[in-house]
């Protein structure tokens, strides 16, 4: 839990949810800022979906917002992230980003 608390206490900006009608969480993104000079930049620290509300581009648009924050409030030069080489499926969605 501290661990997301200070995620939190230092990138609140990069917190976000995503919630269908009846404050159903859908999917959350949570990030950061990070680097020195030309290597100034975003990072995905965890982007997930429901089950349920997947394969409707929400991911994208979580990926979208963190984008935009990094680029707007902390003027960073791009966004990364991690992602196990064995999920397929996730590498196939970001490479689309």
């Amino acid at each position: 839990m501290s661990f997301y608390m200070t995620y939190l206490a230092r990138w609140p900006d990069y917190f976000h949810v995503a919630e269908a009608p009846g404050n159903q969480i859908m999917g959350y993104i949570m990030g950061k800022v990070e680097g020195h000079g030309e290597s100034w930049h975003g990072h995905v620290t965890a982007v997930t979906v429901a089950p349920e509300y997947r394969r409707q581009q929400l991911a994208k648009k979580l990926m979208n917002l963190l984008e935009e924050i990094s680029d707007k409030i902390d003027k960073a030069y791009f966004v990364d992230l991690f992602v196990r080489a064995s999920n397929t499926p996730a590498i196939k969605m970001y490479g689309k980003f």
